[in-house]
């Protein structure tokens, strides 16, 4: 069943930022409904969550990647669970789905931008991931949190490359269908000009076989009188 992206009057980038606030307000609902700190949840993961990424994910300012996500709901629902939670949880299906939306709708609003003749040239992707680099003597802690935050946004870039190499597939074989097509339509229609062609030719082959049966007749009518 097809996903609608957005309303009648609504544009395609206020589609995304509704959806990526509703998004990133409801998983900010069930970290609060847990009671539980940025750091708990990076020390209970089994993969790094860094706090920085995680407050970033919670205020709306990025879009986790998918292992990203699935860490951070698994730990949550841990939580409030009390219990371990598997891997096949439909609840983790259904925030993966909902992070799918929300990518959707974020490369719908980078077309219509891409499109939208008062862009620039090079407003069409932004390129401002939200990465912060760690400060001069950071500690080990803060490295391997920006370790973490530069995995996610490449995560999130890779999957960006994906879609946009499957979309670029799919317009070389679109265009291959149409130069088929064109080539059929050419060729059909050169048949046509040379049946006409043909029949031109034997239409004036007639009138000149009629006109000579003409002279024909018109030279054997005073024979006959006499």
């Amino acid at each position: 069943m097809a996903i609608p992206i957005s309303g009648p009057t609504e544009s395609a980038e206020e589609a995304y930022q509704a959806e990526q606030a509703a998004f990133a307000r409801d998983l900010k609902d069930l970290q609060l409904s847990c009671d539980i700190t940025y750091r708990q949840i990076g020390d209970r993961s089994p993969i790094v969550l860094s706090p920085s990424g995680i407050a970033e994910t919670l205020r709306g300012r990025r879009l986790p990647s998918r292992d990203f996500l699935n860490a951070l709901v698994r730990v949550l629902y841990e939580v409030q669970d009390e219990k371990p939670v598997s891997r096949e949880d439909p609840r983790l299906r259904r925030w993966e789905e909902r992070r799918t939306r929300v990518l959707l709708l974020r490369d719908r609003a980078r077309q219509s931008g891409a499109s939208d003749p008062d862009t620039g040239p090079g407003d069409s992707f932004p390129t401002d991931t939200g990465y912060v680099p760690p400060p001069d003597g950071a500690t080990l802690l803060e490295l391997e949190s920006a370790k973490s935050d530069l995995r996610d946004i490449l995560n999130n870039l890779q999957e960006h490359e994906q879609r946009v190499r499957t979309e670029f597939r799919q317009v070389l074989d679109e265009q291959a269908r149409v130069a088929a097509e064109l080539s059929r339509l050419t060729s059909l229609l050169e048949q046509e000009r040379g049946d006409k062609e043909r029949l031109e030719r034997e239409v004036a082959s007639l009138k000149r076989q009629r006109a000579a049966l003409s002279k024909q007749l018109t030279d054997l009518r005073p024979s006959s009188r006499r």
